[in-house]
């Protein structure tokens, strides 16, 4: 009896399936490295411009020592949160505040999913939030005096289902119930 015959087509497949599996797994690489470049494109774009001074916050919270934190945007791009917040004084005399937001321990949090996001990073490592103090990267540092400042974050995009989302951002009151724009 000679077996030559019955492995010949098995191997032929095995061989076929093989190479299918093989190209689509390149497919799929690709497929894979497109998508990282568009988040990393989310990633790097320019922060959003400053909201207009008569704009509407979603919500205002109290912030460190005599400010107030708006939340004025929560948008999501493709595969990318960004939030943008303005700090300002909430009246009274506190003068200069300096501010500083140790950015590894901001999160966004979807509640629904139990899930806590932290902030992106670039390519090189560099956080997705400004403005970024140029003496530690680690960290959003800035004063509040006369005039408002203007923050941004950006964090991977909760599920589309989500509608209670928390932003946690040390120093300040939590934003509860963020509902992002798509």
């Amino acid at each position: 009896m000679n077996a030559t015959p019955a492995i010949v087509p098995r191997l032929m497949l095995a061989a076929c399936l093989l190479a299918l599996v093989t190209g689509c797994g390149s497919q799929a690489d690709n497929a894979a490295a497109d998508a990282e470049k568009k988040i990393e494109a989310r990633i790097d774009a320019p922060p959003p411009p400053a909201p207009p001074a008569d704009a509407t916050p979603i919500q205002v919270q109290p912030g460190p020592r005599g400010t107030q934190v708006k939340l004025m945007s929560a948008k999501v791009t493709e595969d990318v949160l960004t939030v943008q917040l303005v700090y300002a004084h909430a009246g009274g005399d506190y003068g200069d505040v300096p501010v500083s937001v140790p950015l590894p321990e901001v999160t966004l949090v979807d509640i629904a999913l139990a899930q806590s996001y932290t902030l992106l990073k670039d390519a090189k490592g560099r956080w997705a939030a400004g403005p970024i103090d140029p003496n530690d990267r680690n960290r959003l540092n800035f004063t509040v005096g006369d005039h408002s400042t203007t923050v941004w974050m950006r964090f991977p995009a909760p599920s589309p289902d989500s509608h209670d989302i928390t932003l946690n951002i040390p120093n300040v009151a939590a934003f509860e119930d963020i509902d992002a724009t798509r």
